[in-house]
Formats: structure tokens, sequence, C-alpha cells
């Protein structure tokens, strides 16, 4: 737990080969009987989350801000494509989305740096289809193939990892306004920008990095 300037002011250490998903109850319980139940926002990266321990927060009227998939940000194709973007710092923009049911508002965030980066990954991966494509063309070129066989080989090569899918799928436009962004997800009553975005840009860079949740 550190404070809104980044001080730390307590931890708690788990076993390393326990999951993240099943700290979350523990640690906020154990911060909270230590510290008091202060406004504070709980921050906490995909891998953290669960239905179990989003119901937890709720049920606790606790503030929070939440990794989300990937796939989440299909709901939001057409706000990511809108121009009123907010820049906190060069290279990251914000900005704030109600929920369809009203409960929640998003974080959208992008990053040109992130964005160039998912572009490079998906570049190479399609280059290495291209020159795996040819490469079948030519053997069966070379001597007949089971036309079975092919198909198989051709579904495989295009859905072994997700920015093939993307590259099949048809949305290139989409797939386009999706790259370098993420979504958070926080709870009513949401936060000002310029308050939550110090701490989102901790979430940014320590998504994925198994972090403990944080305030």
């Amino acid at each position: 737990m550190v404070s809104r300037s980044g001080l730390p002011l307590g931890y708690e250490v788990f076993a390393g080969n326990r999951s993240d998903v099943t700290t979350v109850k523990e640690i906020v319980e154990a911060m909270e009987s230590k510290y008091g139940k202060a406004h504070r926002i709980w921050v906490m990266d995909r891998g953290m989350v669960s239905a179990g321990n989003l119901e937890f927060l709720r049920q606790g009227g606790r503030r929070y801000i939440l990794g989300t998939p990937k796939s989440m940000l299909r709901k939001f194709e057409r706000q990511l494509l809108d121009s009123n973007w907010r820049e906190v710092h060069e290279g990251l923009e914000v900005k704030l989305c109600p929920a369809p049911g009203g409960e929640e508002v998003f974080i959208l965030c992008r990053s040109a740096q992130r964005r160039l980066k998912e572009q490079a990954m998906h570049d190479r991966f399609e280059r290495r289809i291209g020159q795996k494509l040819e490469a079948m063309a030519d053997g069966c070129g070379k001597r007949k193939q089971n036309p079975l066989k092919v198909a198989q080989q051709v579904g495989r090569l295009l859905t072994k990892k997700q920015p093939g899918r993307r590259l099949v799928s048809g949305e290139s436009g989409s797939r386009h306004a999706r790259m370098g962004s993420s979504a958070l997800e926080q709870a009513r009553p949401a936060a000002r920008l310029d308050e939550v975005m110090p701490l989102q840009q901790k979430l940014w860079v320590d998504s994925g990095s198994g972090s403990r949740p944080s305030v």
C-alpha cells in the first residue's frame, strides 16, 4: 500500500507459488484492519481480477481501478475511434467512458509507444505467415498433397497466435484502433482523471508483472 505521492505504507509477503487472484481478499482485509477503511482506491492488474474479487470489492463499497482483458476493448471501438482524447503526458492519452449498465466507468488509455510495439509484432507475424504459406505453395507445386492435410496446416498456421487470428478476422480497422490501447474498470462514483492517472500509469507499467494490489 502506498500514499498518493507513492510513499510505501504497508505490504504483505506471499508464497511465490501462490496465484495472485487468491491474495486479493486477504491483503485488502489486512490493510483495512491495520490502517482502517479509508477512502482508498484499490489498483489491480488483470491477473488479480475475478468475479469473486469484484463482488468482494463492491460489497464493501470500495473504490477500485482494475485492469481488464484485451477483449474488453471491442465494447468501446466507437470511443477508440473518437478524437476527444486527453493527453496526460507525452505519448499517453485517456478518456472516461461510462459502462452501458451505468454501474461502472471505464478509463480508456492508449500509448503511442505501445501502439508502435504492437504494430511491429503484428508485422513480423504477418511476414512469417507469408513466408510459410509460400513454402507450402511451393511444396504443393512440386508434389501432390492431401487437400485435407494442407487445409489443416493452414488452419494451424493462422490460429497459432492472437495476431494471426486478427489478421484473418476482417477487422483491420478495428484492430488498428485497439493497438496500443487498454481499458481500466472503476467503480462509481468515478474518480477524476487527475486523481487516478498517477495510479493508472503505475498499473500500465506493472501490468502483467505479478504485482499485488496497491492503493
